[in-house]
């Protein structure tokens, strides 16, 4: 079994920032949600937690790990994509010209492409460990998970990433449980 938990709320995720890598903290709000996920997973058996590196991932996972008796390892591949020039900014503000840029090519603004996520993501996943394992991340980095534990090939998900990609919200501190099938979803 697989549990894959967003961080908790930040003071950008209230306000529509584009977080990507910056390293935000979480606010009141995300600590108490993060409290809320460690309650959720209290008896479930885990046997390994992961956490992206990110202070707010980082902390959700402390509080989860601090009920399971368990430490957190960290992983800079479960980062969130990094949005490059387009960080701090609210998505709202972004013209239609900057938002057409940024999905056809992303390197232009210094940001990660799908692939590129994928890729780390991928590797995360092929060294992880066996048994149950909790991995607490970013929205972004969680979809590609999920993508990449159904497909294993990034030219098999690339309709799903230009069509499907935003068919489902992953609120902040949200656990979602992931019955495995051999090394599949």
């Amino acid at each position: 079994m697989i549990y894959l938990v967003r961080h908790g709320q930040t003071d950008w995720n209230a306000q529509g920032r584009l977080q990507g890598q910056t390293d935000i903290p979480l606010n009141g709000i995300g600590l108490g949600q993060a409290q809320v996920a460690a309650a959720e997973v209290a008896d479930l058996e885990i046997d390994k937690i992961y956490s992206s590196d990110l202070l707010r991932a980082l902390q959700t996972a402390q509080i989860i790990a601090e009920g399971k008796g368990l430490q957190v390892t960290q992983d800079s591949r479960l980062r969130e994509f990094s949005f490059g020039n387009a960080e701090g900014r609210i998505v709202p503000e972004l013209t239609e010209e900057e938002k057409r840029v940024f999905n056809q090519d992303p390197h232009a603004f210094n940001a990660e492409t799908p692939r590129d996520v994928f890729d780390r993501v991928k590797s995360f996943l092929d060294e992880m460990s066996d048994g149950n394992n909790l991995i607490v991340s970013h929205s972004g980095t969680t979809r590609m998970i999920m993508y990449c534990m159904r497909h294993k090939d990034f030219d098999a998900i690339e309709y799903e990433l230009n069509y499907d990609w935003h068919r489902f919200d992953i609120g902040n501190a949200q656990v979602i449980k992931i019955p495995l099938h051999g090394n599949k979803i």
